[in-house]
């Protein structure tokens, strides 16, 4: 409760108009912000990062994945080579 009062008062004191500022409102943006503060702080402070295993149904899919793209690339190959490729045009041969 002291925290959120001295941050009100630090607050208060940069706004040029407090006139129009709603003071219940403020102190309750000042306890949020805060609160937000102390739960990233919290959070830094107690978090850990750990490395995990691949999952084996995750490197399934991704081999499947692989596979069709693999299979429809073949494809659009092979449908690439049945068209003609630098023909002229009767025009152009003149």
């Amino acid at each position: 409760e002291a925290d959120i009062e001295t941050k009100f008062k630090e607050v208060s004191r940069g706004l040029s108009d407090t006139s129009t500022i709603d003071p219940q409102r403020l102190r309750l943006a000042v306890a949020d912000d805060l609160l937000n503060e102390r739960l990233l702080e919290w959070l830094e402070a107690h978090s850990t990062i750990t490395a995990k295993a691949p999952d084996a149904e995750a490197d399934k899919a991704d081999e499947d994945d692989q596979a069709v793209d693999a299979s429809q690339t073949e494809a659009s190959s092979a449908a690439d080579s049945g068209k003609p490729k630098g023909r002229k045009t009767a025009a152009a041969q003149d």
